[in-house]
């Protein structure tokens, strides 16, 4: 008749093997290659799912993916992804809130009724942490661009979430600017488009050698300069009445976004 076998937990294997060391048991507890139960408490195992997920989407997509070299790269057991985070799909969906959280928060102080602050100064921030957030993680900037390319249920998500959040919030800021005379009436889309585009595109020339530019761009001192004078740029072009340099720099302190 087949054995029947009773499912055994994990401290029950534990506490087996410490009795069998160094004795030649007749059988095994488990037969070979089974997975035992994943615990939340397996040292960094989430942060380095996160890690290594954030690398496999941005060089294979999602579609190219799997779970299986994710928990390779990670240096898990798969269970440990399902446990953490249910699916592929969920974890990706953690590797995009993870780069955005800093920007949604930004976002929500840069309400036009949760501040008193002056609008180009929350404007200035708003674009100082889309900059942030496309620079210090530039992984999660190109599994966006993978999937902005096509359509796809991960594409109207992102849109949803992140996308249209962010530039209503941007558009708002830009039309209350022109509003109040600061800015020139320029079509609110265009506006945002310059003011993004120009910070995204220092994600992309970040790298390229630094042997071309004598300076390794992707340094915080390098992104901090970038983002001044590329805002200063903006600003002085936008501005219908350009602020002296002395009034305008560092509006925004580092140490309250970097």
């Amino acid at each position: 008749m087949p054995e029947t076998k009773t499912p055994v937990g994990r401290k029950t294997i534990a506490a087996a093997g410490r009795q069998l060391k160094g004795k030649s048991p007749a059988r095994s507890l488990a037969s070979p290659g089974a997975a035992s139960a994943p615990t939340a408490t397996e040292p960094g195992g989430k942060r380095r799912l996160l890690d290594a997920a954030a690398i496999e989407f941005c060089e294979r997509g999602f579609d190219g993916a799997s779970v299986l070299d994710i928990a390779k790269r990670a240096g898990v057991k798969q269970p440990l992804l399902n446990y953490h985070f249910g699916s592929k799909e969920q974890l990706w969906r953690a590797v995009i809130e993870e780069g955005y959280r800093e920007t949604v928060a930004l976002e929500r102080a840069t309400d036009p009724s949760a501040s008193s602050a002056h609008p180009l100064d929350r404007l200035r921030r708003l674009l100082i942490s889309f900059a942030q957030m496309n620079i210090r993680r530039p992984s999660v900037h190109a599994i966006m661009h993978k999937e902005l390319s096509r359509a796809s249920p991960r594409r109207d998500w992102l849109v949803d979430t992140y996308m249209r959040p962010f530039n209503k919030a941007l558009n708002a800021l830009i039309e209350e600017c022109v509003a109040n005379g600061l800015l020139r009436p320029i079509p609110t889309e265009q506006a945002s488009v310059m003011m993004t585009g120009i910070l995204i595109a220092y994600v992309l020339a970040s790298e390229l050698p630094p042997r071309m530019y004598g300076t390794d761009l992707k340094s915080d001192a390098a992104a901090h300069a970038y983002i001044d004078n590329a805002l200063d740029v903006l600003f002085d072009g936008m501005l219908t009445q350009p602020q002296p340099a002395k009034a305008r720099h560092r509006k925004v302190p580092r140490n309250a976004i970097f």
